[in-house]
């Protein structure tokens, strides 16, 4: 039987200042790239993550200030190999608490999951038997068992702590057997299944376990990760890893001894993966690493000493050693991508995080060098524009970059831009800050402007030179050509010279014109007017770019003084290019007005027929105005010859005196009129109305309807005489149908009167005594009326007289006596019942008016509706 109790340590490192200190995340590489700002920097690559354990995850600080996750891909999977800790000799309590038997598990899961050895189980049974034997940790005896039981891909590690001598924080190793029985139950205690550990030399090691202990005095770190880990504390878990790293025969077994070269071990994976390429320098022990010896820039987990306040994770090299030595090693790695866009030019050493879900993390710089971008300059063309005319480019530059600020960057990143134009004619350039119009960010360019404003004395073709630099001294150029011709020159004119100042806000139309200006830019001109009392214009006019005038109304103000026309002069100029003036009358526009306090006065109206004022407009009445007043018809209404509206009045008023002639002519319109010196002559109008009155007689008055007594003249007669065209009289009766007389009768020229027959209508309708009023009426004359009452005859001969609303005679009022009348309207429709005309049905008028219509339905129905058939 193979006894194996060789022991392992990590020396103690006491807490002094001299004594090597590391940073708590070591650089797993550095990379230097180059990159332009505004382009995405990317991040893809594979990753060792042999010291870590758990579903991995990663992130990026990317040194500008800003952070954000990694992608991670092709995680490794994990092997089948567990390790079962056993604390059964833990006698001293060193393992009580959960938290270090939860960190010392992942310790060793972070080793054996790394793997894909198959372990066969040893499960003794009759004449199989064995023995293991092993370091008592909380001890240091040799503690022996008997015919224990190992699952398949199990590891036992006994653990516990006690006082461990000098400066040793921990040992471990492997435990050892002795067995009894079959050759192939020999061979299964010995290889757990791996041949290699049968062969000569040794090619494979398979432990059933081993033992852990630490030191009970030492001050340890028992945390997942290293908050808190202080330069007075040890870690627990970099201890943990180291010594398991032992168990599994690193430093220890005849696989590893057979790669001992002198002082240096040569085993082909360690070669390949130590980063000075060879053979990889071992301690003095031959058992570890040489002390300080790194991979990918983070010290090796299994050189023989640790830095207090520091954790220590396993490295490629660490595990290629294992790999040598017979285990399976399923190469642990990610792949992580990711990219950022960086804001500005510089040096960024970004820093990439790698965490295991359950523990470990460390991180790895990426030097990332960024290069500046020159900014991108807008094109502009050919410009035209007049000697000593002020040229004036709204974003003569625009322009954009893919660099953006930075805010959280240390220090801050901002992006500015400075401006230069040399505008080729001697001058000094133009400097300055342009403006940032668009703010960018990674999705989005930084765009900027700057305005030009120049003035070129003299006639030539110039070449301007515009340029934008960034914070950087980036820069971008580019020209144009500006053509300087004659001095510009400004033209005015107007579409009326004169007018009246309530001629309003579009008196006239002025229109502007410019020459030698630069068309590609508009051209605001300043307008003024001498007396802005009388007429006004906007302060400017603009001519839009492309044009080469614009019009502008020309506003008429009435000022409601006597003032007279009034000369204005109107100016336009565009900074010192002064077009030349126009002149403008402007007349005066006051006037008079007349009102009347009736519009309509009868001809007899007397002297005093009604009252006229006369108002002047004008504020100044300092002075006493006569005003000189008419008549259009002095024979229908007459006034004073000139009336004064006295000093400081606005008005006077004087009488308006009707004029009544013998003449039948009727309403007469009358215009009355007023003038003064300086003022728009005042009109109004008047109606004067005809005294005349017509006179109407009728003889006799009282008629019948029968044939005795149904005839009567009729004669209307005027005071005075028919005018030459004669008078047309019109007849209107009160009643229509029941009198017959002409609708006019015509009063011939030189006539006084005139008769017309008026005969009373015989009909059958049942009306009784009537009273009808005539009335005569004509153009201009007051008209008359007489009363003729008309005596009705008729009787209702078709109603029946004992019930009227029988129709049919039969005693009884039913729906049927209604629709015998609607028949008979069917059939005839609505008309009078004539005597001696006998109807279909006897009694078809239930109204008793001589007629039949739907009248006579209606009260059928009603009567129906209300009491019923009876």
């Amino acid at each position: 039987m193979r006894k194996l109790f060789r022991v392992n340590a990590i020396q103690k490192v006491t807490n002094q200042l001299s004594f090597r200190r590391v940073p708590r995340f070591e650089s797993l590489e550095s990379r230097r790239v180059m990159t332009a700002e505004g382009t995405p920097v990317a991040i893809d690559q594979i990753v060792d993550t042999s010291a870590l354990l758990g579903t991995i995850s990663a992130s990026a600080n990317w040194g500008d200030g800003t952070t954000s996750p990694l992608t991670t891909s092709n995680q490794t999977p994990t092997g089948s190999l567990r390790v079962r800790i056993d604390y059964s000799l833990d006698s001293l309590g060193f393992f009580n608490a959960a938290d270090r038997r939860q960190l010392l598990q992942f310790a060793a899961d972070s080793l054996v999951t790394k793997f894909a050895d198959s372990l066969t189980a040893i499960q003794p049974s009759g004449t199989n038997t064995w023995k293991a034997r092993v370091t008592n940790p909380s001890s240091g005896v040799q503690q022996e068992f008997n015919n224990i039981e190992i699952a398949a891909n199990e590891i036992v590690i006994f653990a516990g702590g006690r006082d461990l001598p000098g400066n040793q924080l921990g040992e471990g190793g492997p435990g050892g057997t002795s067995s009894s029985g079959s050759t192939a139950w020999l061979n299964q205690v010995k290889s757990r299944g791996q041949a290699g550990v049968l062969a000569s030399p040794q090619t494979d090691f398979a432990p059933w376990g081993g033992y852990i202990a630490f030191d009970t005095l030492a001050s340890w770190h028992f945390g997942v990760d290293t908050a808190g880990l202080d330069n007075t504390e040890h870690d627990f878990y970099s201890v943990a890893v180291h010594e398991l790293t032992h168990a599994l025969g690193f430093g220890i077994s005849a696989s590893w001894n057979r790669y001992l070269q002198g002082a240096t071990f040569v085993g082909p994976n360690a070669m390949a993966a130590y980063d000075a390429g060879g053979a990889v320098p071992l301690s003095g022990d031959l058992a570890h690493f040489q002390n300080g010896i790194a991979d990918g820039g983070r010290e090796t987990l299994m050189d023989p000493s640790i830095t207090i306040g520091t954790r220590k994770l396993s490295t490629g090299l660490d595990l290629a050693a294992l790999a040598d030595i017979g285990w399976q090693l399923i190469t642990p790695s990610v792949r992580i991508t990711g990219s950022h866009i960086y804001g500005d030019n510089g040096t960024y050493l970004a820093g990439i995080t790698l965490a295991g879900s359950q523990i470990g993390s460390f991180q790895f710089n990426t030097t990332q060098t960024i290069t500046n971008e020159v900014p991108t300059l807008n094109d502009r063309t050919t410009v035209s524009i007049g000697a000593g005319v002020p040229l004036s480019i709204i974003d003569l530059g625009t322009f954009s970059d893919p660099g953006f600020d930075v805010p959280t960057a240390t220090p801050p990143s901002t992006e500015r831009f400075r401006f230069r134009i040399d505008w080729g004619d001697g001058s000094s350039p133009d400097t300055g800050d342009a403006t940032i119009d668009q703010l960018g960010n990674p999705n989005v360019v930084t765009r900027g402007s700057f305005d030009g404003t120049h003035t070129f004395a003299s006639v030539g073709t110039y070449t301007v030179q515009y340029s934008t630099t960034d914070d950087d001294g980036g820069s971008a150029t580019k020209s144009f050509v500006v053509q300087v011709t004659a001095p510009p020159s400004l033209e005015i004119s107007i579409d009326k010279n004169i007018f009246a100042e309530n001629a309003g806000p579009n008196a006239a139309t002025l229109r502007v014109r410019r020459s030698g200006f630069d068309t590609a830019q508009a051209t605001i001109v300043t307008l003024s007017s001498s007396d802005i009392t009388e007429l006004r214009l906007p302060a400017t006019v603009t001519i839009l770019a492309g044009g080469t005038e614009a019009i502008v109304a020309v506003e008429a103000v009435d000022d409601s003084l006597l003032d007279g026309t009034s000369l204005v002069n109107v100016a336009a100029n565009f900074g010192s290019i002064q077009a030349t003036p126009i002149s403008v009358q402007v007349t005066d526009y006051e006037t008079l007005q007349l009102a009347l306090a009736a519009s309509r006065i009868p001809e007899n109206g007397g002297r005093n027929g009604t009252q006229l004022t006369v108002s002047r407009s004008n504020t100044d009445r300092q002075n006493p105005l006569q005003v000189s007043l008419s008549s259009s018809d002095t024979t229908e209404a007459a006034l004073p010859g000139s009336v004064t509206i006295p000093a400081q009045a606005e008005s006077v008023v004087v009488d308006v005196q009707a004029i009544d002639d013998d003449l039948i002519d009727g309403l007469q319109l009358v215009r009355l009129s007023a003038q003064a010196v300086g003022y728009v002559v005042g009109e109004i109008g008047i109606e004067v109305e005809d005294a005349e009155a017509l006179s109407l007689t009728v003889t006799p008055s009282d008629l019948t309807e029968d044939s005795s007594n149904r005839r009567a003249l009729g004669q209307v007669s005027i005071a005075g005489i028919a005018p030459a065209n004669g008078l047309l009289i019109t007849l209107v009766p009160s009643l229509a149908g029941q009198i017959v007389i002409p609708t006019n009768v015509l009063l011939p020229a030189g006539a006084s009167s005139v008769q017309f027959d008026v005969v009373a209508r015989d009909d059958f309708i049942v009306e009784g005594a009537q009273s009808i009023r005539l009335t005569a009426t004509a153009n201009g004359l007051s008209p008359a009326a007489v009363d003729i009452a008309l005596a009705d005859n008729d009787r209702p001969l078709w109603q029946n007289p004992v019930r009227p609303l029988d129709v049919d005679g039969n005693g009884i009022i039913t729906p049927l006596d209604a629709l015998l009348i609607i028949n008979l309207l069917n059939l005839q429709g609505i008309g009078e019942l004539e005597p001696g005309v006998v109807p279909p049905t006897p009694y078809v008028d239930p109204s008793g008016n001589g007629i039949v219509e739907p009248t006579d339905v209606l009260i059928i129905l009603n009567h129906l509706n209300l009491f019923g058939i009876g």
